[in-house]
């Protein structure tokens, strides 16, 4: 089992990434993608309105884990310990994307999924204290894979600790749909995510560090679609190459020209296939029959992705009927009817807009 450490005498917890909305949306479920630009609505990946880890204003990327305390995150957000009943406690990540609370020197499992409500994670922020604490555990499960397997979904909710005007729980997913529902998130490793740039870091760089991939945000959809690491094998998900997860972030965020900024926005449908065929067609980003030689079925592809961007492009999702999306990059591309023949000899991910 792959089994990461979290040295910290008293915890751990993680970070995605926050966003100004989203993009990567189809159909009902997903609608704020994490490292999305709300077109036109905020400055290119600051303004943190997307539905991604924020304590008290402060979005976050992801946390560090494998000390004690922890290194400080690139906001400033830095573990300092983990208790369950005023006991002291060690936090480590099973198998990529799942805790367990151990004891801080034996490393006897004491609890994990359900049994870890109630646990608390303490952080500093900007020199105050708070306290995350996993108010719910519940199982949840990948889009892919045969049978899909199981994954743990945590409800983290935060409050600060050294002011007593400031006490009240607070969701740390962000709620950027406004559903007080959906506020829980996976946690894995093994993967990082730039926020401006969309790449993604692999390899022992990535050691001690986390991501709290807070419900539909992008990179909860990578973790859903088998497209990271911690997935690898499970239900039979196979290995993604970096360039591979690159194209479905790209996907999802409409990182349409590869400098990292996106062009979508909540609620956009889109339909997409991989080119692993991962996705089951009970989903609805299903992109359905595949119809190269049909006129109106080419006139409705959006692009083909790939590790640097879009490839191609036809019809932006955000295209109005008589008036295409200004994307700075779009006079650039060619359209993708000529493409359409061999599509993954060209890129990971073919998008169509419905």
């Amino acid at each position: 089992m792959r089994s990461m450490q979290l040295m910290i005498s008293l915890g751990a917890v993680a970070a995605t990434a926050g966003a100004c909305v989203s993009s990567l949306e189809g159909e009902p479920e997903p609608t704020v993608a994490v490292y999305s630009q709300a077109a036109g609505s905020c400055p290119t990946n600051t303004c943190g309105d997307g539905n991604s880890p924020v304590i008290d204003g402060v979005y976050f990327w992801r946390m560090h884990v494998g000390s004690m305390p922890g290194l400080q995150n690139p906001e400033g957000v830095q573990i300092v310990g983990v208790q369950k009943g005023g006991v002291p406690l060690r936090l480590q990540v099973e198998d990529g994307d799942r805790f367990q609370a151990v004891t801080p020197l034996g490393g006897i499992v004491q609890a994990e999924g359900p049994g870890l409500i109630d646990t608390r994670i303490r952080v500093t922020s900007r020199g105050k204290l708070y306290e995350i604490r996993i108010a719910a555990v519940q199982s949840d499960v990948f889009w892919v894979g045969s049978p899909p397997q199981q994954l743990w979904a945590y409800d983290f909710r935060y409050r600060q600790i050294n002011d007593p005007l400031q006490r009240a729980e607070r969701p740390l997913c962000s709620e950027g749909d406004g559903d007080p529902n959906k506020v829980t998130a996976l946690v894995f490793a093994g993967d990082l995510y730039d926020p401006v740039t969309k790449e993604i870091e692999v390899g022992p760089s990535t050691d001690g560090w986390l991501n709290i991939a807070c419900v539909d945000s992008a990179i909860y959809k990578m973790e859903k679609m088998g497209h990271t690491a911690a997935a690898v094998g499970k239900g039979g998900i196979p290995m993604t190459s970096v360039a591979q997860r690159r194209a479905l972030l790209n996907m999802w965020t409409a990182n349409v020209c590869g400098n990292g900024e996106s062009f979508t926005k909540p609620g956009v449908p889109i339909r997409f296939r991989d080119s692993l065929a991962l996705l089951p067609s009970t989903s609805p980003y299903y992109l359905g029959a595949f119809k190269p030689l049909d006129a109106a079925w080419r006139a409705s592809t959006e692009a083909i992705w790939s590790d640097t961007g879009a490839v191609c492009l036809t019809k932006h999702r955000l295209d109005q009927p008589l008036e295409p999306y200004a994307v700075p990059c779009r006079d650039t591309l060619p359209v993708c009817d000529d493409l359409l023949g061999d599509p993954f000899a060209h890129g990971h991910v073919l998008t169509r807009v419905p």
